[in-house]
């Protein structure tokens, strides 16, 4: 990559007067890296062509560097924003969560509560049947009211002018 950038800013570079335009870029090598840090006095001076050349590749690798740190923060700012939209939503579900679970305590007791009353109910029926079971035993039925009872009572009783006469 270190070359490709070179070879661009190479070709950007302002040429000395004497130099001709190239017709094609000339790539070089990089430098081994090694280790250990270089000694001064065993290094080859080197032409100012050269040193402008790595100038102008530590300018481009330096912007890209910056370029790479800026997505870089770029990225970890969208996901601190990612986990805080992750953490209110948790927290949103939790709330929820604990409404729900409340709802179905209180539905468990309006149920208890239903059972009970319902229980309750049972036995008031219960009881008042046997009331009126106990009171129909100790009252006869009185007759019914209205005509259909009063037909009821005359074609029970045996007619006492016609045995009489007879």
């Amino acid at each position: 990559m270190a070359r490709d950038v070179r070879a661009l800013h190479s070709r950007a570079a302002p040429l000395s007067e004497g130099d001709k335009t190239p017709t094609s870029p000339t790539l070089r090598s990089a430098p081994p890296a090694s280790a250990s840090a270089p000694n001064p006095a065993t290094e080859v001076p080197k032409g100012d062509e050269q040193i402008k050349e790595d100038a102008l590749t530590t300018k481009a690798s330096e912007a890209l560097a910056q370029l790479k740190l800026a997505d870089a923060e770029t990225a970890v700012k969208s996901a601190k924003e990612e986990v805080s939209r992750a953490r209110a939503e948790a927290e949103q579900a939790k709330a929820e969560a604990q409404q729900a679970k409340a709802e179905v305590q209180k539905a468990k007791a309006d149920a208890q509560a239903a059972g009970d009353a319902e229980v309750s109910a049972r036995r008031k029926l219960a009881d008042a049947e046997a009331a009126l079971a106990t009171a129909a035993e100790a009252c006869p039925t009185p007759a019914k009211p209205g005509l259909a009872g009063r037909l009821r009572e005359w074609f029970k009783r045996p007619s006492t002018t016609k045995n009489k006469n007879h």
